[in-house]
């Protein structure tokens, strides 16, 4: 393990760097490319437009790096989405959706030069001939004609852990005979670790135990992604993607346990989990004209398979007290083929019919051992842990994106859906489903920089497979009870936004969406223990408001600040007392500010965030646990742009060292007719984390 003291050397670069960048700041020129009245950013047939010269103070290396920097645009991921007709990623790749899923928009853009780029236009869905997008939409314009390569390494520091060295990226993107390509390595390692003390207390706060613990989770996930896009002279356009992948995870927590009412030896436990997995993913389109129209040809394949353990062992002194071993193999995966016939009419017109079929499954098989001294194991039956749960699925929808005068867009899509879930194995069972889905979005452009969203939407949910199946958490000491009988919830969604760009090119969007949800899957009872199952009603309402405010005209050039705030209240009745309470772990408010400092006509920059947050306790037969951290994060960096040609990040992450704090509280029985016994309070420290991101072009 190597242990480094480096939070005084990167406070010190960091105050070099900013100390430098003041005094550039004092010979910097007027030159500003994000000041109001940008060539570089302008309005044009409702869409915004951002030429790659608005971004040039940010010295961006890869096209994510621009879209990061769009004012006021926020990424909204949708990897979980169901299929491909709802929604998903609220970005395209020259106005086209990615056929992929974990190799989704942003990984391809992040891996493609920034000198690919020519525009980024940021649309609203209402106005695009596209299922499901909605909001704000960003139209990434890229032209690959030169071979360009990026790479990026993001080493990490902290007291007391292993260093994080081996994360890191490289890609290479250009144009060979009429095909464009981007072909990416990278690895996502991870080193983690907490330590603290939890305490035990009854219901007269009386402290009967506390235990010390130790936590360092670590892996690597090493992927190679490779992206082929054609277009013939005749119009028609091609695009294939793929992603393959490894997963290596291990992590162990050390406990120290002292009783202390009565006094007892000291308790020495742990536990460890393991996680070797490997992924492939396939996407292909395939695009011609077709019946006077645009017919869109669309194949996607996703595979995993896991083998899971953990294992838990206990002494006390030189005496074993016993142990249990926990192993789960998975075989997992999703198949989808889509047609999607369309036709423009001009002048925002446009009507689409679309067709999908889907295969989804989960094929588990876990088993539970109490472990021997002598390592031998005897094998413990809990049912439903062996399972094959599959989902067949079609579905057809038509789309009309029609406007209303010239401050109107309406788009309304109608759909129909068809699924078989089936359970074979120990809880064979068998069901189908009918389910109409479908929305209706508008847009008004109350002014020329001021519009309002609206949008209604049934929406029918994507289940986890896992819901289906027994499993046990031997940290926790908690088991998970397989229901057969769940079935995908439904929601009405209604969504308002109001949205303002002002001349300086600041950004406020403040909007409103609720939810009328049908069967939600949350804690239910199930036989004697509880288990995911389906709750008749729930409701959930949040407001955010978030933008970025250009500070130019307050005299910081280059300056400006991006926020988010978000708050969230829902209700349902919990189902093992009845009584109204919040929905199982939900952000119940949410704030993020950032400050950034580009100083004109230099190469430095610097800046800071601060964010925080509040959850909702989760509920279940007899326990509610509650996480929260005990101070906000903050994060502090400097940067330096040519840093011998590259970029280069020095930064320190939970300044202020806040502790993540976690309490359980456990009940003799249900929570509804049976005492409280004992809390389980715990806090622990991970020490602020400082590291370096460097990355550069070749």
């Amino acid at each position: 393990m190597v242990k480094v003291n480096v939070s005084a050397t990167v406070f010190a670069a960091i105050a070099v760097l900013s100390v430098g960048a003041a005094a550039a700041q004092e010979e910097a020129s007027e030159r500003d490319p994000g000041r109001a009245g940008s060539p570089f950013a302008y309005t044009e047939d409702g869409k915004q437009v951002f030429l790659t010269g608005y971004f040039e103070r940010f010295a961006p290396q890869t096209a994510t790096d621009m879209l990061r920097n769009v004012p006021g645009f926020q990424i909204r991921e949708g990897d979980e989405r169901r299929g491909f007709g709802q929604g998903g990623y609220n970005v395209l790749i020259n106005g086209a959706r990615v056929s992929g899923k974990s190799n989704n928009p942003i990984s391809i853009l992040s891996q493609t030069s920034a000198e690919a780029v020519v525009r980024i236009e940021i649309v609203d869905g209402a106005t695009l001939g596209i299922s499901g997008l909605s909001g704000q939409v960003a139209n990434v314009i890229l032209d690959q004609e030169k071979t360009t390569g990026n790479w990026e390494y993001r080493p990490q520091f902290r007291k007391g852990l292993a260093s994080r060295l081996l994360n890191g990226s490289v890609s290479v993107s250009g144009k060979s005979n009429d095909v464009t390509y981007t072909l990416g390595l990278a690895n996502n390692s991870f080193r983690n670790g907490a330590w603290g003390d939890e305490f035990v207390t009854n219901a007269a706060s009386e402290r009967l135990e506390r235990r010390y613990e130790e936590v360092e989770p670590k892996g690597e996930e090493p992927e190679l992604t490779v992206t082929l896009g054609h277009k013939s002279a005749a119009g028609n356009e091609a695009n294939f993607n793929m992603k393959l992948g490894l997963f290596d995870f291990e992590s162990s927590v050390f406990s120290e346990n002292y009783p202390l009412m009565p006094a007892g030896p000291l308790e020495l436990r742990r536990f460890t989990e393991a996680e070797d997995a490997w992924n492939s993913e396939f996407g292909a389109d395939y695009a011609l004209d077709f019946l006077g129209g645009r017919l869109k040809l669309i194949g996607f394949n996703y595979r995993e398979n896991s083998e899971y353990w953990q294992s838990v062992a206990s002494h006390e002194g030189d005496i074993y007290l016993g142990g249990d071993r926990y192993e789960q193999e998975t075989y997992e995966g999703e198949s989808i083929l889509r047609g999607e016939q369309s036709w423009d009419y001009g002048e925002g017109r446009s009507f689409e019919l679309a067709g999908e079929i889907a295969y989804n499954f989960v094929d588990n098989e876990a088993a539970l051992y109490m472990v021997a001294e002598d390592g031998s194991r005897m094998e413990i039956d809990f049912g439903g842990a062996d399972s094959k749960v599959e989902e067949r699925r079609g579905e057809v929808s038509a789309t009309y994106n029609f406007p209303l005068g010239e401050k109107l867009a309406l788009q309304s899509s109608l759909a129909v859906e068809y699924s078989e879930l089936e359970q074979s194995g120990e809880l064979a069972n068998k069901r189908t489903f009918t389910r109409p889905k479908g929305f209706v979005s508008a847009t008004y452009h109350l002014g020329e920089k001021t519009e309002l969203r609206g949008r209604v939407e049934r929406e029918v949910g994507q289940l986890d497979f896992f819901a289906f199946t027994s499993s046990i958490n031997l940290e926790t000491e908690n088991g998970q009870v397989g229901n057969t009988e769940l079935v995908p919830q439904q929601s009405w969604i209604y969504e308002a936004a109001i949205e303002r760009t002002f001349d300086d090119e600041s950004k406020v969007t403040l909007s409103i969406i609720h939810e009328e949800i049908e069967d939600i899957v949350q804690q239910v009872p199930i036989g004697d223990g509880d288990g995911p199952g389906n709750v008749p009603s729930a409701t959930s309402t949040r407001l955010q408001l978030n933008g970025t405010q250009m500070l130019t005209n307050y005299g910081v050039k280059g300056g400006e600040i991006t926020y988010d705030l978000r708050v969230r209240d829902s209700e349902i009745a919990d189902p093992f007392t009845g009584a109204i309470r919040r929905l199982n772990d939900q952000t119940k408010w949410f704030y993020r500010f950032e400050y950034r400092h580009d100083i004109p006509d230099t190469d430095y920059a610097y800046g800071a965030s601060i964010e925080d947050f509040e959850l909702s306790p989760v509920y279940r037969r007899s326990q509610i646990s509650q996480f929260s951290q005990s101070k906000p994060t903050v994060e502090i960096y400097a940067e330096h742009k040519d840093f011998f040609g590259a970029t280069a990040q020095v930064y320190v992450f939970n300044i202020l060292n806040y502790t993540e704090d976690f309490t359980r509280d456990l009940y003799a029985g249900s929570r509804a007719d049976s005492a409280f016994l004992v809390r389980e309070a715990r806090e622990w420290a991970f020490n602020p984390i400082v590291g370096v991101n460097l990355s550069g072009t070749f």
